[in-house]
C-alpha cells in the first residue's frame, strides 16, 4: 500500500490547471466509491443483523464518515486516506507555485520529514479520519511528486541497472524488516520507513523491468483495465478475508487470500460494465 501511495503521487495532476475540477474529480473518483461501496458492506455484514440492529447500522455509518473504517469496510481505508492527500497536496502545489523549484522542493522535503515525525507520535493510534495512517501514506505520496521529474527517465535507464536496483533494495528490504526492532520510537519509525521506502523503490524497479519485457499494449490494456476495476478487486478481496478471519475456526490467511483472489477474478469480468461508473469514469 505505500507503494500505492508512492505510485499515485507519480500521477498525481492537477486537472485542467483548476482546484475546482481537481476537487470535484477526487471527490467523484475516491469518495464516492468509499461511500457506496461502506453503504453496501455494511448491509453485507452478518454482525449487523444481531441485537439492536438500528444501533448497530449508526455505529458503522459513523465509523465510515469518521474514516475508521471496521469489520467488512476495512479494505475501503485506502480510498478515504487517498482522498485526503490529494487534497493536502493541491493545497501544498498552490501554495508553493509561484516558487523556484528548488525552495519548492525544500519545502516539500520538510513537509515529508514532519510526516515521519507525526507518523511515529500517532503509530498504533486510534485517531478520527484515519490520521494514523495519514502521514505515511502523504509521505510516500509526496516523495511520487517530488520524483515526477525525475521518472521520466527512467526508459534511459539500461536493463542491467534496474535488476541491480531491484536486487539490492529487495536486499536491504529484507534485512531491515528480519532485524529487531528498536524500543526507541524515532529509531522504530526510521527503520519502518527504510522498509516501505527499499521496498517500494524494489517493486517500482520490478515493473520497469517488466515493461522492457512485455509488449507496451498490453501494458496499457492490462493497467486500463485494472484502474477500472481495482476499487472492485480489492473490496471483495479484503471482504473475503474479514469473513474468512470472522467465521472459519481454523484461519489461514493463504487460504482466505486464494478465496478472495478467486472471487475477485470472478467477479471483475461481471461487474466490468459497471465498475468504470462506479470510479467515475463512464463509457
Amino acid at each position: 500500500m505505500p507503494c500505492f501511495f508512492l505510485i499515485s503521487g507519480l500521477l498525481f495532476r492537477v486537472k485542467n490547471n483548476s482546484i475546482k475540477e481537481t476537487i470535484l474529480h477526487r471527490t467523484k473518483t475516491l469518495l464516492v466509491p468509499y461511500f457506496a461501496l461502506s453503504i453496501l458492506f455494511i448491509f453485507l455484514n452478518p454482525n449487523n443483523y444481531h441485537g439492536d440492529i438500528l444501533h448497530a447500522f449508526k455505529l458503522n455509518m459513523w465509523d465510515v464518515l469518521m474514516g475508521n473504517s471496521g469489520f467488512m469496510t476495512v479494505s475501503l481505508w485506502f480510498l478515504y486516506v487517498l482522498f485526503e492527500v490529494c487534497i493536502a497536496t493541491l493545497l501544498l502545489h498552490q501554495m508553493t507555485l509561484k516558487l523556484n523549484s528548488g525552495i519548492r522542493n525544500s519545502i516539500v522535503i520538510f513537509v515529508m520529514i514532519g510526516c515521519i515525525f507525526l507518523d511515529a507520535l500517532s503509530h498504533n493510534a486510534s485517531l478520527p479520519f484515519k490520521l494514523s495512517d495519514f502521514f505515511i501514506a502523504w509521505l510516500m505520496f509526496l516523495l511520487g511528486y517530488l520524483l515526477q521529474p525525475k521518472i521520466e527517465d527512467t526508459p534511459n535507464i539500461p536493463i542491467y541497472w534496474l535488476i541491480l536496483f531491484a536486487t539490492i533494495a529487495s536486499a536491504f528490504s529484507f534485512s531491515l524488516y528480519g532485524m529487531k526492532s528498536p524500543v526507541d520510537i524515532y529509531l522504530s519509525e526510521l527503520q519502518r520507513i527504510g522498509v516501505i521506502l527499499s521496498g517500494s523503490f524494489s517493486i517500482i524497479s520490478i515493473v520497469g523491468i517488466f515493461t522492457r519485457i512485455i509488449p507496451t499494449n498490453f501494458i496499457g490494456f492490462s493497467l486500463r483495465y485494472l484502474a477500472n476495476n481495482a476499487i472492485c478487486f480489492l473490496a471483495t478481496h479484503m471482504w473475503v478475508i474479514c469473513l474468512c478471519r470472522q467465521y472459519i475456526p481454523q484461519y489461514n490467511p493463504y487460504i482466505a487470500a486464494a478465496l478472495g483472489l478467486a472471487l475477485s477474478l470472478v467477479l471483475m469480468p461481471i461487474l466490468n460494465r459497471y465498475t468504470p461508473w462506479l470510479v467515475g469514469k463512464k463509457r
